[in-house]
């Protein structure tokens, strides 16, 4: 009886880690319009520049237009992305095209694991988002 308990225990562990736990994350998509990484840390930590915007999809990119600039966000590969819905997902957190979103990160120019061919502009590490605005 306990081999049940515990393949069960693993079981829901690896679910858990496949929808975006802070375990052990899941390779790029290649497929998806987001450009990724595959983190090293966990999620929350990191950068803390705020990137605030609506998230926009742009020649098959994931892009966040505020203020008359595109951006790209880089999210960690944790994220998935559902076309038909139109939103990205991950560690609580949903993202729909068309909505603003709330980022946390920085700036970057190094090399990024998934990069879809439409991607163009200033590429945001992602480290943390929220659905809500910043208080203050």
């Amino acid at each position: 009886m306990a081999r049940g308990r515990i393949w069960v225990a693993g079981g829901a562990v690896a679910l858990l880690a496949a929808c975006g736990g802070d375990g052990n994350p899941p390779p790029v998509d290649p497929a998806s319009p987001a450009a990724s990484y595959v983190r090293t840390g966990p999620w929350n930590q990191g950068d803390s520049a705020a990137l605030d915007g609506v998230l926009r999809l742009v020649d098959g990119c994931l892009v966040v237009e505020a203020y008359g600039t595109t951006t790209v966000p880089i999210f960690p590969s944790d994220f998935v992305w559902d076309p038909r819905e139109q939103t990205l997902e991950a560690f609580g957190l949903t993202l729909t095209v068309g909505q603003p979103v709330y980022l946390g990160g920085g700036m970057t120019t190094g090399p990024v694991e998934h990069l879809p061919a439409g991607c163009a502009g200033e590429r945001f590490v992602v480290h943390s988002g929220q659905s809500e605005p910043r208080e203050g």
